[in-house]
């Protein structure tokens, strides 16, 4: 079974994710060298060529830049399709950030929900999608809490414009959850990461999903 997270920055994606795989038997999926990015990706590729090259094309379409393309190359393609297929190994995986996150992670602007409904269409999906919720005020606390936000080697105004668009791209691709065929629960971040992972483990055991 794999267990992928997706929530806007600061709603405990990686906290919460590590703490399900101390204390639950799943294995948190880490792509560690290059020679598991080539590896990986060229298996994805074999298993899923149509996939791989319309993923890439989004990829290059939505950059602005080589910088901005090389980011979202490494970050938003190359380790997620290693991250799957790596997931595949065990019988119980996380994934802290996947392909999901790529609906926040890629766009720099506002997307319609039709526009991520053929977007999702390119994705492998997981077994059981966790979607942290938590208000922008206590996403705003947690990041100045912790001293550092997203994308800090680029431009202010460039991620300032990033911003804006994940938060509207983070309701538009909720919207289009339930239509997509992934199995989902929706979690108020505000409880305790221990809180959210019974909570998880919950949904998991009764097969309420």
């Amino acid at each position: 079974m794999i267990v992928e997270f997706f929530g806007l920055p600061a709603t405990g994606k990686t906290t919460v994710s590590k703490l399900l795989a101390e204390q639950n038997g799943f294995v948190l999926v880490r792509i560690n060298t290059r020679r598991e990015w080539f590896f990986y990706n060229i298996l994805f590729f074999l298993k899923h060529p149509l996939k791989f090259i319309k993923g890439l094309s989004y990829i290059i379409n939505a950059s602005v830049a080589w910088k901005d393309f090389y980011y979202k190359f490494m970050n938003c393609f190359v380790i997620h399709n290693a991250k799957y297929q790596k997931a595949k190994r065990f019988s119980n995986a996380v994934i802290d950030q996947g392909y999901f996150q790529n609906l926040l992670s890629v766009f720099g602007e506002p997307k319609t929900a039709d526009f991520f409904i053929g977007y999702l269409k390119n994705f492998i999906y997981p077994e059981f999608l966790v979607v942290l919720e938590l208000s922008f005020d206590k996403r705003k606390e947690r990041l100045a809490r912790r001293g550092y936000g997203v994308r800090e080697d680029f431009p202010k105004s460039q991620v300032e414009i990033w911003r804006e668009a994940s938060e509207k791209n983070y309701l538009s691709a909720k919207s289009v959850l339930n239509k997509s065929g992934v199995n989902f629960e929706i979690f108020n971040s505000e409880k305790s990461p221990k809180e959210l992972v019974e909570a998880i483990i919950n949904k998991l055991k009764n097969g309420s999903y």
